[in-house]
């Protein structure tokens, strides 16, 4: 998956203004009490529904085509749907400074994306069929072990620079302990420790996921920022990451 563009977003965010105002004037219109009620909870519920719903969207993300998964690329349950909209009261806070936070940041993460730890991506389209280019032959289904996409590991500088890792179903472990990794750096490499990091695929999402192994240096995003045990990072087609120093990187080849 893509993450999604800041216009596709603000786009989204008006559709869904108009909604939420014309749903308060339903209400307003039927009673004065249900009106205030929808006025002070039904942005939560609107968007706590919607984003924790099998649609994983709300009205204007679906119209616009994008939808809301966490840092995992996994689609939202009600539970951190619900939390995502209530953080989003705090965005709303100081002339809306939450949001505006969004604009300046490279994946469009929002106050509330970044405290409910979400991210705003391009939706996969469902049942959509497959096209074979004419005199093409069809590919054969991915073999056992194998992910069903062309997916790779590729390091940019260091040891392994210039070397590409196919992406199994198992993932690929970094370290230093060649019986239990795949991408094996030898014993005492400054920075790398014995069990350093792992890379897998999320088919759900279509992203790689990259999770730091309690390593002593840290393992990082191409942002520089540590991921932390517990707390990986998903990563799409062309981003980086890194180990301990930045002496050996890689990037994530998704095809």
């Amino acid at each position: 998956m893509q993450i999604a563009s800041k216009g596709s977003r603000v786009g989204a965010f008006i559709v869904d203004s108009l909604i939420i105002d014309v749903l308060a004037g339903i209400f307003l219109s039927i009673s004065i009490y249900l009106g205030m009620v929808f006025g002070l909870c039904g942005m939560i519920l609107y968007y706590g529904f919607f984003e924790g719903s099998k649609m994983h969207a709300t009205l204007g993300k679906k119209i616009i085509g994008i939808c809301v998964v966490d840092e995992n690329g996994n689609y939202l349950d009600y539970g951190t749907s619900f939390i995502r909209a209530l953080c989003r009261l705090l965005s709303g806070l100081v002339l809306s400074i939450g949001y505006w936070i969004g604009l300046f940041d490279d994946e469009g993460k929002s106050l509330h994306d970044r405290i409910a730890r979400t991210r705003v991506v391009k939706a996969v389209p469902v049942n959509q069929p497959v096209r074979t280019p004419v005199n093409q032959p069809v590919q054969s289904p991915a073999a056992p072990g194998r992910v069903g996409r062309n997916v790779q590991i590729v390091g940019v500088s260091g040891r392994y620079a210039g070397k590409n890792f196919p992406l199994s179903e198992a993932g690929l472990i970094f370290d230093t302990d060649s019986t239990i990794c795949n991408i094996v750096f030898p014993m005492g490499t400054p920075g790398i420790s014995r069990r350093h990091c792992k890379a897998e695929f999320n088919a759900q999402s279509g992203m790689v996921i990259l999770h730091d192994l309690n390593s002593s240096y840290g393992t990082y995003g191409g942002n520089h920022n540590r991921i932390l045990p517990g707390q990986p990072l998903a990563l799409q087609n062309g981003e980086r990451f890194y180990l301990a120093d930045g002496q050996n990187s890689f990037y994530v080849s998704i095809q």
